[in-house]
């Protein structure tokens, strides 16, 4: 199919100037450069976040959770960041200011709800999956999992009619991808790399983007990085369909990553355990309580399997 003029002309249009794009909060920009920062404190991040109150708020409830429990009261955003950590600080309040500014930026027929689900539940399930694959770059995997479908967003602007024949597909990220190559001839997989690269965001970052849906394909990079970004919207997929089985995903994990069963299992099984907590950070519904319960007994009975072949 030709690709259509009208999209052809929007999507140009769009991406020529910067009135079109998604933006950012000049606190986000911030975070982004000291992102890039080897040498970033405690004072100039706190410095950074305090200019957005409701953003130092809403990491001040997060540090007095239980999740982070201490028996003593965080009253200043310094002491946050001390009893968060530098990078976890960084990639919370990134991941707050990046929701807040794009989540009312479409004028298509992306389904919003779907789409934030999604996103939240492949950045838990790159943290889970970083602990164990690549410990200590466990917020990058975060806020690169959180991203890479940030190229939805701005289709989604640029194109407002792109997505309305998908419905219900729209969860299918292969076929959504497919669609896009054919109607306007990029993906939002490219056209989110792009963005990240616009923001100042590192490379490893663009590529994770860029590559979410091919990670075996990058030529030069971190390749680990890249492909526990992509594994984790595969996660997040078996994750609202648990009823689909791990099988698939045993095998792409192995192959990735060299996974094994029992690795993925336990790493499921942290993600189920780790959902009710980023619920209550981001204050919104991920999973039911059904799901949730057949997330950990698929878990459990692989896990229990693996030990009894192992035990024969």
């Amino acid at each position: 199919m030709p690709i259509k003029e009208s999209y052809k002309e929007q999507l140009e249009k769009v991406l020529a100037t910067s009135t079109g794009l998604p933006t950012l909060p000049g606190v986000a920009m911030k975070i982004i450069g000291l992102l890039n920062d080897e040498e970033v404190d405690v004072d100039s991040l706190a410095n950074a976040i305090q200019r957005d109150p409701a953003l130092a708020a809403k990491l001040l409830r997060v540090a007095n959770s239980p999740i982070y429990g201490s028996n003593r009261g965080v009253e200043s955003l310094k002491q946050a960041v001390v009893r968060l950590g530098l990078r976890s600080t960084q990639s919370l309040a990134l991941s707050f200011s990046l929701i807040s500014a794009l989540k009312h930026q479409s004028d298509g027929a992306l389904d919003y709800t779907a789409y934030w689900r999604r996103c939240l539940l492949s950045a838990s399930a790159g943290r889970c999956l970083s602990k164990r694959i690549m410990p200590g770059h466990e917020e990058a995997v975060f806020l690169a999992s959180l991203m890479q479908d940030l190229g939805m967003l701005v289709l989604d602007k640029a194109v407002p009619e792109l997505y309305s024949s998908l419905g219900e597909r729209q969860s299918d990220h292969a076929r959504v991808e497919a669609y896009e190559l054919t109607q306007i001839e990029t993906s939002h997989t490219q056209i989110g790399g792009w963005m990240l690269q616009e923001w100042g965001f590192s490379e490893r970052m663009q590529q994770a983007i860029a590559y979410s849906h091919i990670p075996l394909a990058l030529p030069e990079g971190d390749h680990t990085f890249v492909r526990c970004v992509a594994l984790s919207a595969l996660m997040a997929d078996v994750m609202e369909h648990p009823e689909a089985g791990f099988g698939e995903l045993t095998t792409i994990a192995g192959q990735w990553l060299q996974l094994t069963g029992r690795h993925l299992a336990e790493i499921v099984d942290e993600l189920g355990q780790s959902i009710p907590a980023l619920e209550r950070i981001f204050d919104t519904r991920l999973l039911d309580q059904d799901k949730l319960a057949m997330i950990s007994e698929l878990a459990l009975e692989r896990l229990a399997a693996i030990r009894h072949q192992s035990s024969v």
